[in-house]
């Protein structure tokens, strides 16, 4: 709750597999948003006052981050008649294709 809006986060996706990849589902669709990296440490700071994360945890984030995003887009081409792949369509595979050169940029 912020204010007088209330958001919900979808854990549909969530804990299926490791646990940094739960980041990664909460950001679905919005994977660049400027908000990100404000997101990520809002993240990592409620996550850790439960559980100690090592820096091996936190450096793989950005891998989790763009496997999910390759699944999505993945899944946008495999049902592009839906209303939501549609909406994607238009900038979602650039932009898989920015935040992946931005990833391997690193290395």
């Amino acid at each position: 709750i912020d204010g007088g809006n209330t958001r919900l986060i979808d854990f549909d996706d969530c804990g299926s597999g490791w646990f940094m990849y739960d980041f990664a589902a909460g950001i679905s669709f919005m994977e660049d948003h400027q908000q990100v990296p404000a997101l990520r440490e809002a993240w990592l700071d409620g996550y850790q006052r439960v559980r100690r994360l090592s820096p091996a945890d936190i450096v793989e984030i950005d891998s989790f981050v763009l496997m999910r995003r390759m699944a999505l887009l993945a899944w946008a081409g495999s049902h592009a008649h839906t209303d939501q792949a549609r909406a994607v369509a238009p900038h979602y595979a650039s932009g898989s294709a920015a935040l992946a050169e931005a990833y391997l940029g690193r290395f």
